[in-house]
Order: structure tokens, then C-alpha cells, then sequence
């Protein structure tokens, strides 16, 4: 069954890219069965400014909303996006008491086409949380405001 966002939107899976890493931490690939794809990218070992980056080519240009998907549980920090050298607003937390998954709508805003990169920065962690470390699924950019998968 073709799932209703897969004819409007590009959903790039985290463990596919090659990714840079800056400042600490170190790019493992997680096997998880509830991880679209089965896998995604953890940073490990993250500290504050910790930053995973992805490129991405984009076929076309325009508004356009960036989503990414993340595992949320006690061990998870916090983190921001730039989106090519910008600084995208809001901070979002993927701690929770619990192991979950969310998709974090981060921003919709006019992308060129071409070669994007998508920078994922460690910016703390809830009180509540064990450590800084991010695990994402994928990172979605849907043509103007649909919104992004489940």
C-alpha cells in the first residue's frame, strides 16, 4: 500500500548518508524496528555543540517544510537545526521517562534546489535526562505546509 505523504514529500533516511561529525561525539548506525527503515543515526557520545550533518540534493526549489523524526527516552538530549549556515528557530527535546519516537515539524521556509545540508546541533539536555545523545530516523522536506509522515 503506497502510504498518502510518499507522492509529496522526499523523506531521507539518516543511515544512508555520509555524515560529518563536529566537535565530540562519534556517528553510529542503530538497528530499531519501530526506525522507518529499520535503522537510524545515533551521535554518540554528545556534548553540547555536538553536530551531525547531512546533505541531501533537492530536485526542486520553494516553500518547503523541514520535519525530522527522532527516538525520544531518558537518554536523549536536546538539539536546534541549521538549514545551509542558517540558524532555523527553537530548540526541540527528545528526552522522555520512556523510549517513543516523535517527528519534529522544525520549520517551513523557501529551500533552493540543489545540494542542502541539514546540521543537527546538540544543544543540552532536559535536567531529567542521562546524557546528550540524538538518534534520528529521517529527515523530511515536504513541498509547502503538508505537514510530514507519521
Amino acid at each position: 500500500m503506497t502510504q498518502p505523504w510518499a507522492a509529496y514529500q522526499d523523506v531521507y533516511e539518516a543511515e544512508n548518508f555520509f555524515t560529518t561529525i563536529t566537535n565530540t561525539g562519534r556517528e553510529i548506525d542503530v538497528a530499531d524496528s519501530n526506525l522507518m527503515g529499520g535503522y537510524g543515526t545515533e551521535l554518540e557520545g554528545a556534548a553540547v555543540n555536538s553536530t551531525i550533518s547531512y546533505s541531501m540534493y533537492l530536485p526542486a526549489s520553494g516553500s518547503q517544510t523541514l520535519s525530522i523524526r527522532a527516538k525520544t527516552g531518558p537518554v536523549f538530549g536536546t538539539f536546534a537545526v541549521h538549514l545551509n549556515g542558517v540558524t532555523l528557530p527553537g530548540t526541540f527535546d527528545t528526552y522522555a521517562a520512556t523510549t517513543g519516537y516523535q517527528t519534529y515539524t522544525i520549520a517551513t521556509q523557501d529551500i533552493p534546489a540543489g545540494t542542502t545540508t541539514v546540521d543537527v546541533i546538540v544543544t543540552g539536555k532536559n535536567s531529567s535526562s542521562s546524557s546528550y545523545n540524538l538518534i534520528v530516523d529521517n529527515i523530511s522536506i515536504v513541498p509547502g505546509s503538508r505537514g510530514s509522515h507519521p
